[in-house]
C-alpha cells in the first residue's frame, strides 16, 4: 500500500448500482473501510471512505467510470 495524503470522501450510488460498486471494491482488495449511510434522497446510498493510498484511489476511479457515482471531497477540520 502506498501511503499518501488522506482525502475523505462522500460517494453518492444510485441503489441500483451498490452492488457493482462493492464488487470493485473487492476487487481491490478492499483498500479502504466504507461506511454505508441512508441519504435524503429516496433510492440512492451514501458511501463515507478515506483514500489514502494509491490502490484506493484506483478503485475509486475505477468505481465511479462503471457505476456513474458522484464523489464529493469532505473538508475536515
Amino acid at each position: 500500500m502506498t501511503p499518501r495524503i488522506p482525502i475523505n470522501y462522500i460517494v453518492q450510488i444510485d441503489n441500483f448500482h451498490l452492488g457493482e460498486f462493492i464488487f470493485y471494491w473487492n476487487y481491490y482488495g478492499q483498500p479502504c473501510p466504507l461506511l454505508l449511510q441512508k441519504p435524503k434522497t429516496e433510492g440512492l446510498t451514501a458511501i463515507r471512505l478515506v483514500v489514502d493510498s494509491d490502490e484506493a484511489a484506483s478503485f475509486l476511479l475505477r468505481a465511479k467510470e462503471k457505476t456513474g457515482c458522484r464523489l464529493y471531497t469532505v473538508e475536515t477540520q
